[in-house]
């Protein structure tokens, strides 16, 4: 059976990229891995991420998510190889509030919604525990799809 390997290396995020989650969809198969640390008593987790595909030569689509909150894809990823893969700074979208790689009306209705003071809630940008004007003007400086990495090499 074919398989894909990921080794990652934090940037913002921690080094070891501990806490990261790599996401695999294979046809209608998702698979999702996270880079864990010393879990068991007198044992050490591989920092190395090992996801089987069965049968498929390609991975459809590769999500990862760093500790940072920084979310990359990559689609038509080949199998049998592993691949280093850094955090990318310059993919950070962070007016991409459905988690859809696009900043565009479905995020500004979820601005319409959470409109006004807040404890905790998706919309605020800026952290002020408001949703206002500016977290409304980060979402028009970022509109359109977010970022791209480049793309995966073994």
């Amino acid at each position: 059976n074919r398989w894909i390997q990921f080794d990652l290396e934090g940037v913002r995020s921690n080094r070891d990229a501990i806490g990261a989650r790599v996401t695999v969809s294979v046809d209608s198969l998702t698979q999702i891995r996270e880079v864990q640390s010393g879990t068991g008593y007198w044992s050490q987790n591989s920092l190395v991420q090992h996801v089987g595909l069965r049968h498929r030569d390609v991975a459809d689509e590769v999500i990862i998510r760093w500790p940072s909150g920084i979310r990359q894809r990559y689609r038509d990823v080949p199998a049998g190889h592993r691949y280093s893969v850094v955090e990318c700074l310059a993919c950070e979208c962070s007016a991409d509030l459905t988690l859809d790689f696009e900043v565009d009306v479905l995020d500004l209705l979820t601005i319409i919604e959470q409109w006004g003071p807040c404890a905790a809630c998706s919309a605020d940008l800026t952290g002020d525990r408001n949703v206002d004007i500016l977290d409304l003007l980060i979402i028009l400086e970022q509109w359109g799809s977010c970022p791209e990495p480049e793309a995966l090499t073994p």
